[in-house]
């Protein structure tokens, strides 16, 4: 399978290397672009019983996200924002991974706390996480273009499980 990456040129994807899907064919905006990430899968198996993909999406809305700037001082609201998402996994940590096309030499995971202070994480805090992960990731590797691309360009469409305790956000880009 091919993709359109207006950010990075062409790569030839290993017969190893899965992509998400469950972004829609076309975004209500013109100028969001889904970003295709390799999904995070060791070298000894496939994912075993993987969990349900957690979505982001504004009332009234399907498959769209939610800019990962909305995630800030105050919760967003946001469609299940205080949804608990990890209570049935019966886990205290996931490993949260980004793996950005045109940077394989690249390797970024992070342990994630799912219980916290008033209980389990729930999908707001689960946002403003993954926020943070990408908001580091860009000061420490990513600079495209003459201004590079900000953290108030990327969009979070959905956080999904890609191999045990491994999870990765499925994100889009405003061109």
């Amino acid at each position: 399978m091919s993709y359109s990456n207006p950010l990075h040129p062409a790569s030839v994807p290993s017969s190893s290397q899965v992509y998400s899907l469950s972004a829609p064919a076309k975004f209500a905006l013109p100028n969001r672009r889904r970003v295709p990430q390799r999904a995070f899968a060791p070298k000894h198996g496939p994912p075993q019983n993987p969990q349900p993909t957690i979505y982001y999406d504004y009332p009234g809305f399907q498959h769209q996200g939610v800019p990962m700037k909305a995630f800030g001082a105050t919760e967003p609201a946001i469609v299940g924002a205080k949804d608990a998402v990890f209570t049935k996994l019966g886990v205290t940590r996931i490993t949260f991974h980004i793996l950005w096309p045109g940077y394989p030499h690249v390797e970024w995971y992070r342990s994630v706390e799912v219980n916290t202070k008033t209980g389990p994480m729930t999908r707001a805090q689960l946002g403003y996480v993954v926020a943070g992960n990408f908001m580091r990731f860009i000061e420490r590797h990513w600079k495209v273009g003459a201004d590079g691309i900000r953290l108030e360009n990327l969009v979070i469409l959905s956080v999904w499980n890609t191999y045990e305790n491994s999870w990765q956000a499925e994100i889009a880009v405003d061109l």
